[in-house]
């Protein structure tokens, strides 16, 4: 894979878990030093956790501040999880979103999967380039990750093949739980996307939700109407807000301009067209957000059979992977130093492994280019 170098230039004239998490405090978390693998070059850092899979660090240049410092206290897990990895920073949801159906956990099924809950095996290629194996032996599925730091600049591709192991067609569902906090996240980080059309899961229950359905970045609170800004980070109080993408490419931020840092995705449209903004609060203070991406747009909080049929303008709930087909799905991973000034992302551009972030200052308009 072939990355440009970095290059400015500006124009004057951009259902996680229902449960309350309190804020972890910034690189407090304790760790198995052997079970961490790290990819890095001249400007960026990633540390991935092999209990559960997660990304669980990014440090940009001298900057310190690590976005992904989030994490539930393994007494805090839900009670079929605790003898496996925390949910921690960006980890991998798998068939399910949530919590399994109760004889799924009677058969040892952990909420969101068997991946984000076991270990994984690392092999190193180079400094920026490795593979993370991982198999989910109770749900017979395999994952091979590959992770391509860019040589110079603050991008990374991540390349997801999943194989089923059964001999029949099965339904999937992949979520990227992309969870943020420590002291990167405050009431001032902005969240910005190209999502569209989309529902607050809290009313999807509702015999007319239709009714209440909206656009990013408008969201509706409640049955009253209540209309709150989704893109700003001092609502007072928890949701999550689901959305599809329309466009052909996909991509959603969080930005800190306190800690002048902004960390993004972008993916092909195909591969994930759900987004999912988890804001969670405690007595009415910002303890964790989560821009999430996947294949699902509902939860567990709605019986199977509603779950395979659901759709949501014309975009469908699941897929179906063949017995013993390979699905690869993949998507970047960028982060940017952004000024003080900082306004909004208006747009994320791919072109191949170029990536364009066009955001919008007090000062102006600017184009970076990783």
């Amino acid at each position: 894979m072939k990355l440009i170098r970095h290059s400015i230039y500006i124009c004057l004239s951009g259902i996680g878990l229902f449960i309350t998490f309190n804020r972890c405090a910034e690189n407090t978390t304790p760790m198995k030093a052997n079970r961490i693998v790290t990819l890095q070059n001249e400007r960026l850092q990633l540390r991935y956790d092999l209990t559960g899979g997660a990304l669980t660090t990014l440090i940009l240049d001298e900057y310190g501040v690590n976005p992904y410092d989030w994490r539930i206290p393994s007494e805090k897990m839900p009670e079929n999880n605790r003898k496996g990895a925390p949910f921690q920073g960006h980890f991998f949801c798998s068939g399910r979103w949530g919590a399994p159906t109760p004889d799924e956990i009677k058969a040892g099924i952990p909420h969101n999967g068997e991946f984000a809950n076991g270990d994984w095996t690392y092999e190193e290629k180079s400094k920026q380039n490795g593979i993370m194996y991982a198999e989910a032996t109770i749900e017979k599925w395999k994952i091979e990750r590959e992770i391509n730091l860019s040589i110079a600049d603050p991008v990374c591709r991540i390349d997801e093949t999943v194989t089923n192991l059964m001999p029949f067609a099965r339904h999937y569902v992949i979520v990227q739980h992309a969870t943020f906090g420590g002291r990167f996240l405050n009431n001032q980080c902005k969240v910005h996307t190209n999502a569209g059309a989309g529902f607050n899961q809290a009313l999807i229950k509702q015999p007319d939700w239709q009714k209440y359905t909206y656009a990013f970045p408008r969201g509706i609170a409640d049955t009253s109407g209540n209309i709150f800004d989704l893109t700003l980070s001092d609502t007072p109080q928890s949701y999550v807000s689901t959305h599809i993408v329309e466009d052909t490419t996909a991509w959603i931020t969080i930005a800190s301009p306190m800690h002048r840092l902004l960390v993004g995705y972008v993916w092909k449209q195909t591969d994930y067209p759900w987004v999912h903004i988890w804001h969670d609060t405690k007595n009415g203070t910002i303890t964790a957000k989560g821009l999430e991406f996947g294949t699902t747009g509902l939860g567990d909080t709605f019986p199977m059979n509603k779950n395979l049929c659901f759709t949501f303008k014309n975009t469908p709930n699941l897929f179906i992977v063949d017995a013993n087909e390979k699905i690869v799905r993949s998507y970047y991973l960028f982060a940017l130093l952004i000024p003080e000034t900082f306004q909004q992302v208006d747009q994320v551009i791919r072109t191949n492994d170029v990536i364009q972030i066009r955001i919008r200052t007090k000062e102006g308009e600017t184009t970076n280019h990783i």
